[in-house]
Order: C-alpha cells, then structure tokens, then sequence
C-alpha cells in the first residue's frame, strides 16, 4: 500500500511556532545564561501537550501532522535566537581583562566585536549602530550555514532513512509521543500517561528541588566517582561515573543491545583504561590529581585523543561507502529521478541538494575571504575544513544518530588545523568557517538533525515540505524577536554577573581556552596517531561488517568520544530493559509499548524543566528589574 502524506503546517501548528518564539524563546535565553543550557526539548513536549490539549478541549483534535509540525517548529522558533548571545560572549572578549593580557583584545575586527570606547557597551544594547558589522556577519554566516545543512541533511536523510533505513530511536520515541497525542489510543495513552507522571516526579527531584528551593537530593549531572578511583583505589587518570539525566537512562531502552554494549566498551577502552594507560606512558602532560570527569575529558582530549577521535571519524565515514557503495548508488539514483510518492512527500532533487550544499560550504570561504583577505595563501584549508570536512562529520553523525541516538562529538579539528599552519592572525579564529563548532550553546553544523527529522516525517506521514516551510517560518520569527531578547537580557544585568551565573562560571573558561588556541598555545595534531586512528577503525569496520560480529563501531565511537557517565547509564538503561521490564511486563507487551513508556519519561522530565524554567524567569525578573 503506498504510503500518504499529509500537509501539517496550519493555523494551529503555526500559532504553536508563534508561541514558542514570542513567548518560550525568552526562556531559553535566559537558561542558557543562567544553567549554560539549551533545553529546546523539554520546551517541544511542552509546546505540543499545551497544544494538543487545547484543541481537544475546543473538540477538535490536532492531526499527528499538525503535532508533529509543532514539535519540530516550536524547537527551531525557541533556541534558533540564542545564537546572539555570542555577540555577547564577544563583546566580553573585547573588553576582557584576559584577552587583552594576551594581547588579543585590541586585535578584533569589528565585525567581531564594536570598539572598547564604543557606547554599546555603557548602555548594554545589541540595538545600536556599532554592533552592526557584527550583526550582519553573524546573520550572513548563519544564513549560509543553514543552506549547507539543508542540502547535506537531506542527503544523509536519504541515505540513511529511505535507503539503508536505520532506526533512529530517538526519532521512533518522538513519533509516538507525537501519535498518542493526537490520535489518543486508549492502550497507549495510559503507558504514556503512567510513565509521563513517573518522569514528572523524578524531574521535580533532579531539577526543580535544587533549582527553586536549593535542595540537592540527587548529583546533576552525574555522579562523579574520579575522587574514589584515585584515593581510594590508586587508579589515577581513570574515569567513571553515571549520569543522572533520566534522558540517557531510557534511551537505553530503545537502543539494539550490540549498541549499548558497544558504546559501554568504547566508554571503559578509553576514559577508564585508556587514559589510566596515557597518564603512565608520559602522554597526558596536563593531568593534575583531583581532576573531575569533565576536566579530565578535556585534557586527555586535548593532550591525547582529539588525533586518533578524528582519524577513526573519517574510517567511519569513509568505511560504509568502501563495504556498501550499493547504499550510495542508490541514494543518487533514487535523488536523481524522484519517484512520485517522493515528490508528494516533499523531497527534493539531487542537484538542488548539491548547489544548496556548495552553495552554503563554498559561500562561507568567499564570505571568510573575504573578511579576511590576508588568508588567501591558505585558501585550501577552508576546502578542507567547509566543504569536506563538514560533509564527513554531517554523514557519520546522521549516522551515529540512526544508529545510537547520540551525536558525535567530534573533538577540535577546526582548532588544530588552524594552530598547525603558519597564519598568526586574530581574525580568522572568528570568521564564519561552516565547520562544526559551536556558537551561543548552537552547534553550527547541524545538518545531521534532518536526517532524524525526516524519520519523523516518515512515521508520522507527514510531508517533508511541510518541516522545511516550519524551519523557515520559524528561523526568521526566532532571529527577529532573539536579538531583541538577548539585548533585553543584557540590560537587565550585565553578562557575565552573578545574575546569570552560568556566565560568571563558563566564560572565563572559554576565554581562557580562546586565548591559549589563538596565541597557539595548544598543539592537538598529531598526524601518526590520527593515522593510527583510521588504520584502527577501518579495520574495526571491516570485522564487524565482514565477519558479521554483534557489534556497532559507530557505537563505539560514541561511547569514546562522549563523557563517559552518558554510556555509563545509556548501558544500565539496556541492561535494565533486557533483564527487568522484558521479564517483569512480558517481552511481547513491552515491544509494544516500550517506546511510548520511553516518550512518557522524557515528556514528563521535558514539562518539569519547562516549567521550572519559567519560574525562575519570573522569580529572576521580578527581583532584578532594570531601573
């Protein structure tokens, strides 16, 4: 039976987009100053619950279209403003007492940032002349990253989603939160009702009791077990804990077994035993005892991994298309000559994907050529950096997320090749590379996420036209009223203060941290371990596709590229599922319901940060008004 798919962008699922940005959008903000989080997805099971239950309060129930065009909206419309409060973090590196200790305060083109006598910083506004060249990078940059993300996204979501058809579990949880909501089965509705109250409950416990009333019932993010490890059992430089996200713990459930246990071994080979293996052999010069789990991740990082990460990323992208070009062939195929049901569900052509590709990739050399003119003897490594590396990172990360559920984190390519060649400029570190990186909490290449979007689209039939024209609509709304919000923000109280104490906290890091890569201070290319690297996932690769073992490299990747409390708890979370829930509940009722008991913890965990969140917006501002 051909499948039939239907238009979800409406007035209700707009007016959904509308309030997430006039109205949530000021709440993401200010967490993300307040906590240094982005919680955009506690903010769509938000939005989509209100909203669904609205309209069968009206009696009229939204369509899974509409729902689902809400919930992908209302995440673009609540967090696509945030990427103004880099204008902020700039701004703080212009009159920085750190930045201008290395002698990098005064070397920031304005496009960067507006002069240090400049008024703007008095009168605490983005809304002023000065800020003007910076605001028209950013905006140019940002829109020239979004092109390229739309047309390798969509490529990967054909390669992935339509071709090879890997299962997204994330987006399967999505779906059937999406589905119970607007169709409202009677059997489904009550696990989801069931589990929904049991994330509510564990949310008020990890979130709302030390945020509203200071009590710390449970450690956040995880428990760090790094103290133990080394007083008490002399492991030194070995990580673990467990992550206290409930988030980590059901995805666990919806991952394949191999999966889990794949990125429990990455987790162990590399932050446990790797790096008790580093610490011994003189490799981790920058280890210091006492270090925490996310300290020691970023030295050992930096010191040791970031090279052999990088190496096995490309044997991850490269591998799949050596072993199964069939998957690439096809993809092209069916993206050259759309069949019908393709055209009506909103798909796009091969060539139209590529120009939008080059023209986002290439666009933003010209652009940084542009604003940097002197670079041009080193016009290759922005190929190398926005064209093709950024297509690899987009294909194994779609990937990594139809596999695992988790994105890659991969570590500081961008950074190492720009301390490796012989450049000394300031202004290069600030130009608008479409390389992953991030900017204001947003990562700027995030065409991975289409892949799992149009999952989405596919369970809940919904056109692919239909999200593009809700990205759209919902982007231009959310950068519109963001940078006044920002602004606002900033006038309240100055950033960083103690208002916003995420900021008084991570910028000074961060600044650290930019000052040390731009004065070339940090040095993470090391081309025979990066080579080792591929050599070692390539052949990894090769005996879990050749010789047909239980096993997920990407999986593995995963598990050695994230903090290791994440896999930790992903691992327990399946351990739990197979063990328990199967034997307790039946294995054939839970497949069933497995993934709507998995929607219910994460909508309800998602309310009570919602919620919390816009408590302590009003507490904040009702407290600290500007005058």
């Amino acid at each position: 039976m051909e499948e039939v798919y239907e238009e979800g962008l409406t007035k209700r699922s707009f007016l959904a987009i509308l309030y997430s940005a006039l109205i949530l959008q000021p709440i993401i903000i200010f967490t993300s100053l307040y906590a240094g989080t982005i919680i955009a997805g506690a903010i769509q099971y938000l939005v989509i619950l209100v909203f669904a239950e609205i309209a069968r309060l009206y009696g009229s129930r939204l369509t899974k279209q509409e729902v689902f065009v809400a919930f992908f909206g209302s995440g673009i419309a609540a967090t696509a403003g945030s990427i103004f409060i880099s204008l902020l973090f700039k701004g703080y590196l212009r009159t920085g007492t750190l930045t201008k200790a290395f002698g990098i305060a005064k070397r920031l083109p304005i496009w960067v940032a507006p002069p240090e006598d400049s008024p703007t910083y008095l009168i605490r506004t983005l809304l002023h002349i000065d800020w003007l060249p910076a605001i028209s990078t950013l905006l140019v940059g940002m829109l020239l990253f979004l092109i390229a993300d739309l047309g390798a996204g969509l490529l990967a979501a054909q390669m992935y989603v339509e071709v090879e058809r890997l299962p997204f579990p994330l987006a399967q949880v999505s779906a059937q939160a999406i589905s119970t909501l607007a169709e409202r089965p009677v059997d489904r509705i009550r696990y989801f009702a069931l589990f929904t109250i049991i994330g509510i409950v564990y949310g008020i416990l990890l979130f709302s009791l030390p945020v509203l009333m200071n009590i710390q019932l449970i450690p956040y993010p995880w428990v760090d077990a790094n103290e133990f490890l080394e007083t008490k059992m002399g492991l030194y430089g070995a990580s673990f804990g467990i992550a206290t996200d409930l988030i980590y713990f059901a995805t666990g459930f919806v991952l394949p077994l191999r999966v889990a246990v794949s990125q429990f071994i990455g987790a162990m080979t590399v932050w446990f035993l790797g790096n008790i293996i580093i610490l011994r052999l003189g490799l981790w010069p920058s280890w210091l005892p006492g270090m925490r789990i996310q300290l020691a991740a970023l030295r050992s990082a930096l010191d040791f991994w970031a090279s052999p990460t990088i190496g096995m990323t490309i044997a991850a992208a490269i591998m799949p298309l050596v072993l199964r070009p069939r998957y690439l062939i096809s993809s092209i195929k069916s993206l050259i000559k759309l069949s019908e049901t393709s055209k009506r569900a909103g798909y796009l052509p091969l060539w139209i994907l590529i120009t939008l590709y080059l023209i986002g990739s290439l666009g933003s050399i010209a652009l940084t050529l542009y604003l940097v003119p002197s670079f041009m003897p080193y016009w290759w490594s922005l190929v190398l950096l926005s064209p093709v590396w950024s297509l690899i990172y987009i294909l194994v990360s779609a990937r990594s997320l139809g596999e695992t559920a988790y994105t890659l984190p991969v570590p500081y390519f961008r950074e190492g090749l720009l301390v490796f060649l012989p450049y000394n400029g300031v202004d290069i570190w600030f130009a608008p590379i479409y390389t992953p990186t991030v900017i204001g909490g947003i990562s700027t290449v995030s065409g991975h996420g289409w892949a799992q979007s149009v999952k989405v689209c596919k369970l809940t039939n919904t056109k692919v036209s239909s999200m593009l024209k809700a990205w759209a609509i919902g982007s231009l709304i959310a950068l519109i009223t963001g940078i006044m919000y920002v602004s606002t923000f900033w006038s309240i109280a100055p950033v960083p203060s103690s208002y916003y104490p995420a900021t008084v906290i991570g910028w000074p890091i961060s600044a650290m941290y930019t000052c040390l890569w731009i004065s070339k201070r940090i040095v993470i290319f090391n081309p025979m371990t990066m080579i080792s690297g591929f050599i070692i996932g390539s052949i990894m690769y090769a005996l879990q596709e050749l010789a047909h073992i239980p096993f997920s490299f990407i999986g593995f990747l995963i598990g050695a590229s994230n903090f290791i409390p994440i896999s930790i708890t992903t691992f327990i979370g399946a351990m739990f599922d197979k063990f328990f829930l199967t034997r307790v509940i039946g294995k054939q009722k839970w497949d069933m319901y497995r993934n709507v008991a998995v929607a219910g913890l994460l909508c309800g965990e998602g309310i009570v940060l919602g919620v919390t969140s816009i408590i302590v917006v009003i507490s904040k501002s009702a407290i600290n008004l500007p005058y």
